[in-house]
């Protein structure tokens, strides 16, 4: 049986694949210098959503922590929703797409319930055997 890591670099190097044909496809049809054009406009897009989606997060994590409230899912969501302006910034429409998806509440609800439960499922295993 192929171990995880093997599983993940092959799928990176897929994902790397995918990504860059994706691209060459694009600029085939908009142009080269319209996908360059895209892609600024998608890293500007993105450093104005980072510091609106940092700021939020942060003041929703203040407001549990004053609160003392053990903020589980709702740190799962505000990483999520701080990663999906990253993933926007990343030049590529396939890592892009998954970053504008994370900006839907229903998507970034479902994300942190699925990370929850694999990191749940993790911890017993790796820690209470």
């Amino acid at each position: 049986m192929l171990q995880m890591w093997t599983v993940f670099w092959i799928l990176l190097t897929l994902a790397v694949f995918a990504e860059i044909w994706l691209t060459g496809t694009v600029a085939r049809f908009l142009g080269f210098w319209n996908t360059v054009a895209f892609i600024v406009l998608k890293l500007v897009l993105g450093i104005r959503l980072a510091f609106q989606h940092g700021r939020l997060t942060l003041e929703k994590l203040r407001a549990a922590i004053q609160n003392r409230q053990v903020p589980g899912i709702p740190v799962i969501e505000g990483a999520l929703f701080v990663l999906a302006p990253f993933l926007i910034m990343i030049p590529g429409f396939l890592v892009s797409a998954l970053g504008a998806l994370l900006l839907w509440d229903r998507v970034r609800s479902w994300m942190a319930e699925k990370l929850r439960k694999i990191g749940i499922a993790w911890f017993s295993r790796r820690f209470l055997r």
